[in-house]
């Protein structure tokens, strides 16, 4: 939902080598803008792990993002979540999401 406090989550996959809570911090520091950015920075196999256990973040991300670089990453994940709705019967309700 879009409101007057709503930020821009920026979900950034890359091959980190420090801990999270550090790549939130100096993601954070990258905005030198006034933009309301909540950034998120997680490794390719971590990011794929939270999608293959459907995280709602993750799902959200691949249902409702939009790539800025990587559409080839980006691309081979959507047909993966697209074949799981189809196979899972995965969908999203106003509130959650289910599986059959």
């Amino acid at each position: 939902m879009n409101g007057k406090w709503s930020d821009v989550d920026l979900i950034v996959i890359a091959d980190f080598d420090i801990p999270l809570i550090e790549r939130v911090e100096k993601l954070s520091e990258l905005n030198e803008t006034r933009a309301p950015i909540e950034p998120l920075g997680y490794t390719p196999k971590e990011f794929n792990d939270m999608l293959r256990k459907l995280n709602p973040l993750a799902l959200e991300a691949m249902e409702n993002g939009v790539p800025i670089v990587g559409q080839n990453l980006f691309s081979s994940l959507k047909r993966w979540l697209d074949k799981t709705k189809k196979e899972r019967g995965l969908k999203k309700t106003k509130v959650c999401w289910t599986t059959r």
